[in-house]
This record gives structure tokens, sequence and C-alpha cells, in this order.
């Protein structure tokens, strides 16, 4: 993914340490964090730490991973134009490529932090531009017709500074495919890896163009203009 976030948070595990009737059901939380502190060094209750990353990446080499959610945001692209889109948390490269596959004449950037997920992306493609850098200490060094977060504002304890980042960058459009939970707009409790529930409310504040519930109801895309 995009983004190491590292910062200790136990106040999410003091329920599990005051009241014992709880441990079975966070006994798999407690698993995580265990596996997190030893085996990546860190102590946050969010797992998404690069070594973590480039630790999950390179277990899915082969094949093309995480392409079916960039269909839905085809739509919101012109069909026979050029255009310059940006995709957050490009994995191991295969949403962006699939863009170029799809639109010949846009010109196509993908972000990653992994080291892993953005060396095997460069080996995939040459003809699209990778950045190599975290969303959350890094400035994007460009401004896009179009922003893309597919499947992954959902690792980001305060996704709302992600999207205020990402609408710098963005000239037209910040597009974001993420779960789906109805009524629920939240930050998510314990050691994982999703860290914030979405609904139709999430981003109320800004000028979202459209709102669309996808994959029977599993997922949610937002169009938030500039």
């Amino acid at each position: 993914m995009i983004m190491d976030s590292t910062k200790t948070s136990w106040n999410a595990l003091s329920p599990v340490i005051v009241n014992p009737r709880q441990w079975k059901k966070f006994l798999p939380h407690i698993r995580l964090y265990v596996i997190n502190v030893f085996k990546y060094g860190n102590f946050s209750t969010n797992v998404n730490s690069r070594k973590y990353w480039n630790k999950k990446l390179s277990s899915k080499v082969g094949g093309r991973w995480r392409v079916q959610p960039y269909r839905h945001v085809f739509k919101y692209f012109p069909r026979d134009e050029e255009f310059s889109v940006l995709d957050i948390g490009s994995a191991l490269g295969d949403g962006p490529i699939f863009i170029q596959e799809t639109y010949p004449k846009a010109k196509v950037s993908g972000l990653e932090f992994s080291d892993t997920g953005i060396e095997i992306a460069r080996r995939k493609s040459d003809v699209i531009h990778w950045h190599h850098l975290d969303i959350l200490k890094d400035s994007i060094p460009k401004v896009y017709d179009y922003v893309i977060i597919v499947h992954t504002l959902e690792h980001f304890d305060d996704p709302l500074f992600v999207v205020n980042k990402c609408l710098r960058a963005a000239r037209g459009s910040l597009i974001i495919n993420v779960p789906y939970d109805e009524d629920t707009d939240r930050k998510m409790f314990g050691v994982t890896e999703h860290r914030y529930f979405f609904d139709k409310t999430t981003f109320e504040k800004f000028y979202c163009r459209s709102i669309e519930i996808v994959d029977d109801g599993k997922s949610i895309i937002y169009e938030i203009r500039v």
C-alpha cells in the first residue's frame, strides 16, 4: 500500500486488558499485535507499515492482483481524449497497467510506498510513471486531471487528511473506491489492516458530484470535484 503509520496506540487495547471476559473476542487482535511487534517492529495497532506490505506484496507475485475494482472508475474518464491520472496505492502496478491498456491516450502514473510493490510495478511497465513515496509524509510531485484511490483509503487512520492532500493534486476529480458499510462512518477498533468504515455521509463536507454503491453493496464510489 502507501503509507507507514506506526504511532503507538495502547488505548485501543485497554478493553482487552481491563475486562478478561473480552479476551476470547480479542485473541485474533492480540495475536496480530504480537506478530506486528516481533516480526515488523511496529508497536501500533495499525499494521500497515512498509515492512508489512513488503512481505504481503511479495506473496502476491504472479498473475494480476486487485484489478477488478478499477473497472468501476472507468466511467469517470473521457473515452477518446488525452488525460492524466494518478493512482494512489498502486501495490504491484496492475491497476495502472489496466487503465493504460483501456485508455491508450492517457498519461498514467502510479504511487506506491512499498519497496517490493514499486520494484515489481516498474518491471511490469516502463510506460507508466511510478512514484515511490509515502503519501503521509511526502508531497505529490505533480497535478493530474484525475486522482484515484482504489481500495486503499480504508488503510488510513485519518482518511480525510489523505483526501485533502489528493485534492490539491487533482485538476478535475478525485475518485475514491472503498469498502462500504451502511450507516457506519467511523474509525475501526482493534489491530487491523482496515482502519475506517465508510458510508454515504463520510465525505459530505466535500463537493461529491456522485456517490454510487457497487459490487452488490460491498463497495462505494465517490467522485469529489475540485
